[in-house]
């Protein structure tokens, strides 16, 4: 019996999908897609969020100063060092399409 080549399913790694552990002990799960990510963090293992840039798409998705990032595309880094995990997370952003801020702007302003 032969195989339809275009029914099969074929993983597509899009966006930088993020794992956060929270202070209260909750995990969130935040996808990226599109930079700059607008997150600022300490070079910690697990890396902990610093502060989060207004009007950023980290923004926009809700995250939190405090917040660990405890897996990386599936990928757990909690023991990983911040090194390894900083480049994983630069590698995979310089993948994601770049926001333009001009767009952003008009993306933010008021219509009408």
């Amino acid at each position: 019996e032969a195989r339809d080549w275009r029914s099969e399913q074929v993983p597509v790694v899009s966006g930088l999908v993020i794992d956060f552990l929270l202070p209260d002990s909750t995990k969130e799960t935040k996808k990226f897609v599109r930079r700059p990510l607008g997150i600022d963090f300490y070079k910690t293992r697990p890396i902990s969020m610093k502060r989060v840039q207004a009007g950023s798409h980290g923004k926009e998705l809700g995250i939190q100063p405090g917040w660990q990032v405890v897996a990386v595309n599936g990928e757990d880094v909690a023991a990983k060092e911040f090194d390894y995990t900083y480049r994983l997370l630069r590698n995979l952003a310089a993948q994601l399409p770049q926001q333009p801020a001009e767009y952003l702007a008009a993306e933010i302003g008021t219509k009408g």
